[in-house]
């Protein structure tokens, strides 16, 4: 499967980003594929750009919208990741091929509760009717190099809007902490993929609901408008 190693590639760097965030260093690992961002910075004229206006149905090629601001754009569009209060952004991942050009993951932290939440846009198009399937492939990436892994059984998310296809899956794992967590796969109907991973310490996910549901929700309902 091409997009498991681009998907592997990416979703480590996201995992590492999130280590260090949860080791209480902002930052991000090092080389081309993430940048970690300074939150005090002004973002320049390009850094706040808009998405492009008509709606985008597949996957965008060239469109360089970096989005550092007020919200982060992924995939050139075709997800919009709000920075509300409380909240910053620690990296944003870039595609492999195209350095420098659109954003194809995300990372923000909630300096409260310490809750982490990644999004990453896959490289490839996936099969809707497959989402309970990606997400536990996705799970199992995601916590590869942890130890004492647990996951619940994929459970479908009744599609909207312009998705054909959703599932959650929850796990838990120990990276220098025990964590437990959740990734929300979710599929528009020309097979484009956005994946929200939630990080929460062990025995926090549903305690700090609150905290991350609503930016979770906002995510989600952007990429399927």
């Amino acid at each position: 499967m091409v997009w498991g190693a681009v998907a592997g590639v990416l979703i480590a760097s996201l995992v590492l980003v999130l280590l260090v965030a949860r080791s209480g260093t902002p930052g991000g690992p090092d080389g081309s594929v993430t940048r970690t961002v300074d939150p005090t910075a002004t973002p320049t004229a390009d850094e706040t750009a808009s998405p492009p206006g008509p709606e985008v149905t597949g996957l965008v090629e060239e469109e360089a919208i970096p989005g550092v601001g007020a919200d982060v754009y992924v995939g050139g569009g075709l997800a919009r990741v709000p920075v509300p209060a409380g909240w910053r952004l620690l990296a944003r991942g870039d595609r492999l091929d195209d350095p420098g050009g659109y954003s194809e993951s995300a990372v923000l932290e909630n300096s409260g509760s310490g809750v982490s939440l990644g999004v990453y846009l896959l490289a490839e198009s996936t099969d809707p009717a497959g989402a309970p399937a990606t997400a536990e492939a996705i799970a199992r990436e995601w916590v590869r190099d942890g130890s004492d892994a647990g996951f619940e059984p994929a459970r479908a998310v009744g599609p909207s809007g312009a998705l054909a296809g959703a599932a959650a899956v929850r796990y838990r794992y120990v990276r220098g902490s025990a964590i437990e967590g959740e990734v929300v796969v979710a599929v528009r109907a020309g097979g484009v993929t956005l994946l929200v991973f939630v990080d929460a310490g062990q025995g926090e996910l549903e305690a700090t609901r609150d905290v991350w549901e609503p930016l979770r929700e906002a995510i989600l309902g952007d990429f399927a408008s």
